[in-house]
């Protein structure tokens, strides 16, 4: 595998022990970038371990993003099932919210009914603060332990419960990004490596219990398939205790980003992009040939797929082939003088892309050249508040609504306002403790990176952002994402890093953040460290309506002393 800095080599253990993620940094891979290192996690407010939230929305369904939620199930009996909520089809990322389910099921004699459907945007709700996502009457929740999945299409229909018994993981922060620029993004989180799943399964003329071992990760981002990527490969195999997920980017320049994610019971062993390579065998495509695949990490972990069956969902074969399968598979792990193997089953995956001019017809923003590329086969998934109804397609892109904690309950009327459960004492309806850390987050991870219009979309249209040191209000999402624009391009390097976030008693969301960055003026400015109070107004949709920054001017940080005053200062403008 192609690589700018070279894998190191792992010794030899006496037993396949964790490996420490500390030790990682980013990594460069053929014009794709994976961030491992503490820092990166402290810089996106991230810990090692992943969180509910990181489960819920990620990107507001506006044009340029994809996002979906995938489960699978495979079931004593024979039985396998695929569930799939999706903000849109890949094919049709550079347009508005258009959601859809897809359901997968193969009986026990082998029989596949596979359908799709499409849902109005309207009946399209989805959490920021965990999982839980709704298409009309089907529903997908759960917390990254215990998930209820409820889906159905004309072919089939599924009510299965996931109960996770291997921990949640990511590779670094979860995302790829492109490294020229990091507003291009993948990202995929393994909520579920494995789980036991239960429930029933349904196909017309039948409907039968089952019990097995289920998975689920999740997929979000603005990379462009076909721009940006060339192919992808994903298995996952279940293989006595141990639980192998893996991934393989390949770009159109011949780079190859592979990420891997590796259980033994209920301990993580590696969530890395470090020592791994993903080989199909023989050519590039699994589906198309009886040989097999083989997945290495290090010297120390070897899966080996089989012959594939066909778990295609429905679909007319198209200039981008995708193809999902079951597949035979063996794990064999090495420790000295003891390699053991292990057999097993997979699910993988295959898809390839066009490849398409990266640019826009004069006067289009970045964000529309990808309205105006050939467009991709669908392939239901990639290689991760208040249930909010989504933006319709003619709105402006906002966020979705801030996240709460409510009970597993039948999605509300779009036009019914939810009202958040689970408060936090002392905290407002509008901002509970829990959104503020989530708006903020938001926030200095979009400041931390240079595309200016997913800035401005955290913004309502008639938002104000006052800059409290300079004296300035920037009025309106126009301004304000211009604004963004100009920062960055003064300190290309500007990182915000969250400290602190919580709600207060009159609906605004608090944070403390870290400002670092080196200007580029003529001569250069030095290197800046500053802390900052920041202090957020939020619409019920979630979106921003009065930001202000309140920089430490006084150096009360460094004093030891709070930033935060005791009442908040005002924020409009």
């Amino acid at each position: 595998m192609a690589r700018e800095d070279p894998a190191p080599e792992n010794p030899a253990r006496e037993d396949l022990a964790p490996e420490d993620p500390a030790a990682a940094t980013y990594r460069r891979t053929g014009g794709l970038t994976v961030r491992e290192s503490d820092a990166d996690l402290r810089r996106a407010g991230l810990t090692r371990e992943p969180e509910p939230w990181e489960d819920g929305l990620r990107e507001t369904p506006r044009p340029g993003t994809f996002e979906w939620w995938y489960f699978d199930a495979e079931c004593d009996d024979g039985s396998r099932a695929v569930v799939v909520f999706e903000t849109k089809p890949l094919a049709a990322s550079a347009g508005p919210l258009a959601p859809r389910l897809s359901l997968t099921v193969r009986t026990p004699d082998g029989r596949v009914h596979a359908g799709r459907t499409r849902h109005d945007p309207a009946s399209f709700h989805a959490a920021r603060d965990h999982c839980d996502v709704a298409l009309g009457p089907h529903r997908a929740h759960g917390d990254l332990v215990r998930y209820r999945i409820r889906a159905g299409t004309p072919s089939a229909a599924a009510d299965l419960t996931l109960t996770s018994t291997a921990p949640p993981s990511r590779v670094g922060t979860g995302t790829v990004t492109l490294a020229d620029d990091p507003g291009r993004y993948l990202g995929w989180l393994v909520a579920v490596p494995r789980g036991t799943v239960e429930g029933r399964l349904s196909v017309p003329g039948r409907t039968w219990q089952v019990r097995g071992t289920g998975y689920h990760d999740k997929n979000w981002g603005t990379l462009d398939f076909g721009a940006d990527l060339r192919a992808w490969h994903w298995a996952r195999l279940h293989a006595g205790p141990f639980t192998l997920a893996c991934a393989e980017l390949r770009t159109p320049g011949g780079g190859r980003t592979p990420l891997l994610v590796l259980t033994r019971a209920t301990e993580r062993l590696a969530a890395t992009a470090t020592g791994v390579s993903f080989t199909p065998h023989p050519g590039v495509s699994l589906i198309r040939h009886s040989g097999h695949a083989d997945i290495r990490w290090h010297d120390r972990v070897h899966a080996l797929l089989g012959p594939p069956t066909a778990l295609d969902p429905p679909g007319k074969p198209g200039p981008h082939p995708y193809h999902r399968f079951t597949t035979p598979a063996e794990l064999t792990t090495t420790a000295p003088y003891a390699p053991t193997t292990t057999p097993g089953t997979a699910i993988a995956e295959h898809a390839e892309f066009s490849i398409t001019p990266d640019r826009a017809a004069p006067g289009q923003p970045a964000s529309a050249a990808r309205a105006v590329r050939a467009p991709v086969a669908p392939p239901n998934r990639t290689r991760a508040g208040p249930r909010t109804p989504a933006t319709a397609p003619d709105t402006p892109p906002t966020p979705a609504a801030p996240p709460e904690r409510h009970a597993a309950t039948k999605p509300a009327d779009p036009a019914t306002p939810r009202t958040p459960t689970g408060r936090t004492p002392g905290t407002h309806t509008k901002v509970p403790a829990m959104d503020a850390r989530t708006a903020a987050t938001r926030l200095a991870r979009a400041w931390s990176v240079p595309d200016s219009a997913a800035f401005g979309a955290l913004f309502a249209p008639d938002a104000v952002y006052t800059d409290v040191a300079a004296g300035r209000a920037h009025r309106g999402r126009t301004a304000i994402t211009a604004w963004h624009r100009e920062t960055r391009a003064a300190t290309p390097d500007l990182t915000a890093e969250i400290e602190d976030g919580f709600g207060t008693d009159d609906g605004r969301a608090c944070a403390t953040l870290l400002w670092t960055g080196t200007p580029v003026a003529e001569p250069p400015g030095p290197p800046f460290r500053v802390h900052a109070a920041t202090v957020l107004a939020l619409a019920p949709d979630g979106s921003i309506t009065r930001c202000a920054d309140y920089y430490d001017l006084l150096g009360l940080a460094r004093a030891g002393q709070p930033l935060m005053p005791q009442r908040p200062p005002d924020t409009r403008g």
